[in-house]
């Protein structure tokens, strides 16, 4: 819903509150798995896209949601993460 909120308000994928917003995600699955590496984490969001069972559920928050997450995660990544 944040996802779906900032995206709503225009905010940039790239902008702190979208990355504030990703960094809560990233730190939601460290504990699920151990290494959340920039391919893992960049190409989940991208499963956000290419997977209809889970953009169906990001869609419901506003058309355009799964790309916004699947930019704010590939962004996050590169920022953030190594290999």
């Amino acid at each position: 819903a944040a996802f779906g909120e900032a995206r709503a308000q225009g905010l940039p994928a790239d902008g702190d509150e979208a990355q504030a917003i990703t960094r809560r995600l990233y730190e939601w699955l460290r504990p699920a798995v151990r290494a959340v590496s920039k391919g893992y984490f960049a190409g989940l969001g991208q499963l956000y896209v290419d997977d209809p069972r889970y953009g169906q559920y990001d869609e419901k928050h506003g058309p355009g949601t799964a790309e916004y997450i699947r930019d704010a995660m590939t962004i996050y990544a590169e920022r953030n993460l190594s290999e």
